[in-house]
């Protein structure tokens, strides 16, 4: 299994509206420069799907591995031989929140999907956290 994790810390936000960003599926391009479009299928919760449209991509269906309302979750994509995870979590600390991104791949083909696909995941993710609470303060 290969595991990429980045952490950032924020002041002035709260867990609960990093939870409301990304639970509005439909508005990630707003925060996630990578995606042409996003769709929540059903729900934001476990078991729930949506689909995003990487920029130059193919649409991609994900599952919601598990959702734990203004603290974490987790999104699965099943690639052929493997799947990526992405592990998302808000943590409340003094003055704002710590927001940590694990890409984790597993499976037979994970050595090609973390070359092709798993790097550049994880590379982007500490920037999207930054847009992410950008758009958040923005709002204020």
């Amino acid at each position: 299994m290969w595991k990429k994790t980045e952490k950032a810390f924020f002041e002035g936000v709260t867990p609960s509206q990093v939870w409301n960003i990304w639970k509005d599926v439909d508005q990630w391009t707003a925060w996630n420069e990578d995606l042409e479009g996003c769709k929540l299928m059903d729900s934001f919760e476990t078991g729930g799907t949506f689909e995003l449209k990487p920029r130059g991509g193919p649409k991609v269906q994900l599952t919601i591995e598990e959702a734990i309302e203004n603290r974490s979750f987790t999104d699965c994509l099943h690639l052929p031989g493997a799947k990526m995870y992405g592990m998302h979590e808000v943590k409340k600390v003094d003055g704002g929140v710590e927001l940590t991104t694990t890409i984790s791949i597993t499976g037979m083909s994970s050595a090609m999907w973390v070359s092709m696909l798993g790097e550049k995941v994880a590379r982007k993710s500490k920037k999207q956290m930054i847009a992410l609470v950008d758009l958040i303060q923005s709002a204020k």
